[in-house]
């Protein structure tokens, strides 16, 4: 059984790979987002749990939200495919957390060099990048247990896919 992804998961890996550079680590003009805001408009960390959560549904800035939370949904997936569907939930979790603070930590250093990038370091950030990991895993955790869906993605993946539901396992090798 070939145990390799087929390409064209390489190629969705590396396309998803570039823009999330792009969106994280891009140079953006740094101006406050609220002048009255006398913490976060002067900083360029925001070490306040829920601050910025708060801030954008006062202020109706759903897009920012939204966009932190599925920023890493597809990296988790990437976890899943590449590992043949075998790896823990946990550790997918816990990958995705380590790659949330990995890109916070970055955008940081990033601040401090003589041109900074400005963005912005947020914990509220690593909270939602995180929550949209959790979801992938809890949605990949209950696909597994649906045959249809698990004999797709060993289409997919080129693997065969280790389900959670020991009764439904397929023998299909492609």
């Amino acid at each position: 059984m070939n145990t390799k992804p087929r390409a064209y998961t390489y190629v969705l890996f590396l396309i998803y790979a570039l823009m999330l550079f792009s969106v994280v680590f891009a140079p953006t003009y740094y101006r406050p987002m609220f002048a009255e805001d006398e913490f976060y408009g002067y900083a360029l960390v925001q070490p306040i749990p829920f601050y910025t959560i708060k801030t954008c549904i006062t202020y109706r800035l759903r897009q920012q939200l939204f966009g932190n939370v599925v920023l890493l949904m597809p990296f988790t997936g990437f976890l899943y495919i590449f590992s043949g569907f075998k790896i823990k939930g946990w550790k997918a979790f816990l990958y995705t957390v380590f790659a949330s603070a990995f890109i916070e930590l970055v955008q940081h250093l990033c601040n401090q060099l003589p041109t900074p990038l400005g963005r912005v370091c947020d914990i509220d950030d690593l909270i939602l990048n995180s929550f949209g990991g959790l979801f992938i895993v809890i949605l990949t955790e209950l696909i597994l247990r649906i045959k249809v869906i698990k004999e797709f993605l060993i289409f997919i993946t080129n693997k065969k896919v280790v389900s959670k539901n020991p009764e439904t396992d397929t023998e299909k090798d492609n």
